[in-house]
């Protein structure tokens, strides 16, 4: 259930392991014991939008507060998977399933996916921030609902996937570093362990329902539709500026009749 460096690089010989990190426990192996495992089969899908696409509901909430501490961190890991009759049907053949499906079978291991962000252009980071004790409450070694409040407050504030209706929690690992001093906004950080604590919620609780996804397919759709108008009227406008500009350049560059020219004074 647990990790050092030397056990880490013998268990996962491609894992890039950050020269700071010391201790890895798998709280994993509590929440699956062996006799009562993790299901598969609760569909659950993600949409990433365009960076430029506005949400329609606004984001209130606060990722980095003045307060945030470093002692403590929450990542979240949001999964994706298909129905267990999809995952049957992509991954083993039924009886009743054509040929060229089974010819184009997946390993399940890649129909099980997990959102995660993306920092600089190739660099995967799990989602999640630092703990505030003045959001999200005290004491986070004995109250464990203390991080799970990081975890929804940062999560919202980093994807708009609001986390608070998840019924269950699991604590799936606990990841220690030797943070060195640092700066971070203006402050000095001190030397410090820090914990990262990973949760597995049941986000496929968080699914809309069929009218809020209409509502929500409309919402985007208008929004796109007044953005295209506007972006319209700004050609228009662009294109009404050029002429009026092509129609002066005109009236400038009309020759001087040769009997008006004083060859003394031109240039």
């Amino acid at each position: 259930p647990s990790c050092d460096m030397m056990e880490l690089r013998r268990r996962y010989q491609n894992l890039y392991i950050p020269s700071d990190f010391f201790d890895a426990q798998f709280t994993w192996v509590d929440a699956f014991p062996l006799s009562r495992p993790f299901q598969l089969g609760n569909y659950c899908n993600f949409y990433v939008m365009h960076r430029e696409v506005d949400s329609l509901e606004k984001n209130v909430a606060i990722l980095d507060p003045p307060d945030a501490d470093h002692l403590y961190s929450a990542k979240v890991m949001l999964m994706a998977s298909p129905s267990m009759e999809d995952l049957y049907h992509k991954s083993c053949a039924l009886a009743e399933d054509p040929q060229e499906l089974r010819d184009g079978f997946q390993h399940p291991a890649r129909l099980v996916k997990f959102l995660v962000g993306m920092k600089g252009k190739d660099e995967a980071m799990a989602i999640g921030g630092h703990w505030s004790p003045s959001l999200d409450g005290p004491d986070p070694e004995k109250d464990p609902s203390v991080l799970i409040k990081t975890a929804i407050r940062c999560c919202k504030a980093l994807t708009g996937i609001d986390l608070s209706v998840c019924t269950q929690w699991y604590r799936f690992a606990e990841i220690r570093y030797h943070r060195p001093e640092e700066t971070h906004k203006g402050r000095t950080v001190p030397a410090h362990v820090e914990t990262v604590v990973l949760f597995f919620p049941d986000v496929w609780h968080c699914l809309p329902t069929r009218s809020e996804w209409e509502t929500l397919s409309r919402g985007y759709k208008q929004q796109l539709v007044e953005k295209l108008q506007g972006e319209r009227k700004e050609a228009d406008g662009e294109q009404d500026e050029e002429e009026k500009d092509d129609g002066e350049a005109k009236e400038i560059s009309t020759p001087t009749h040769w009997s008006k020219l004083d060859p003394k004074t031109m240039k």
